[in-house]
C-alpha cells in the first residue's frame, strides 16, 4: 500500500539519514507516544507551526515522502483503531480529527517503528512540486530548527508504558 508522510524541510536531512523515526501522537493533554503518521492522501492540507511564522522550512506539508508498506505489517495501525489500542482521551481524539480534509479516521495511519530511507519511493518538495533525487539527499541543507519546536508539549511514553497504561 502506498502511503505518504509530510514533513518540514528543516527535518529532511535527519530523515534522509535516519529514516522516519520520530513522531508524536498525544494520548491526553500531558502524555503521548512516538509514532510515524502516514496518510493515503497524496496532498496534505497546509500545516504550519504558528509561532515560527510562515517560513517554508517550518511548513509541515512542505515535503512529501512516499513509502510502500504492506497492509499486514503489524507496526501499521489505522488511525481509527488508535483509541482502542491505547487509552486515549476521547475528546482529544475527536479534536485531532476536526478540520482535517477528507476523513482522518479512514485516510490516516500510524506506524510504530522506524521506516528506513531505503524504503522511500519518492521525496518531493511540495513548494516546487519537484521530486528531490536520491543523488542530492546528502547535501540538502536547511537552517536549524529552534530546540523548543522539536520537543512535544507533553511527556512521551514508550510503547510499553502506553500499552501497560491502557491495560490498567
Amino acid at each position: 500500500m502506498k502511503l505518504y508522510h509530510f514533513t518540514r524541510r528543516v527535518t529532511l536531512p535527519e530523515i534522509l539519514r535516519d529514516g522516519l523515526t520520530k513522531g508524536y501522537v498525544p494520548l491526553d493533554v500531558d502524555t503521548g507516544v512516538h509514532t510515524v503518521c502516514l496518510t493515503v492522501r497524496a496532498n496534505a492540507p497546509r500545516c504550519v507551526y504558528g509561532h515560527l511564522g510562515e517560513k517554508d522550512d517550518y511548513n509541515k506539508s512542505g515535503v512529501r515522502i512516499a513509502v510502500e508498506i504492506e497492509p499486514q505489517d503489524t507496526a501499521l495501525l489505522r488511525w481509527k483503531y488508535f483509541p482502542e489500542r491505547f487509552e486515549v482521551n476521547r475528546r482529544l481524539f475527536r479534536a485531532l480529527n476536526v478540520g482535517q480534509e477528507g476523513n482522518p479516521v479512514y485516510d490516516w495511519y500510524i506506524y510504530f517503528g522506524a521506516i528506513s530511507a531505503v524504503r522511500f519511493l519518492e521525496v518531493r518538495d511540495m513548494f516546487s512540486d519537484c521530486p528531490i533525487p536520491r543523488t542530492s539527499w546528502p547535501v540538502i541543507e536547511s537552517e536549524p530548527m529552534p530546540e523548543q519546536a522539536l520537543s512535544p508539549p507533553f511527556r512521551v511514553l514508550s510503547l510499553h508504558e502506553a500499552t501497560r497504561r491502557s491495560a490498567a
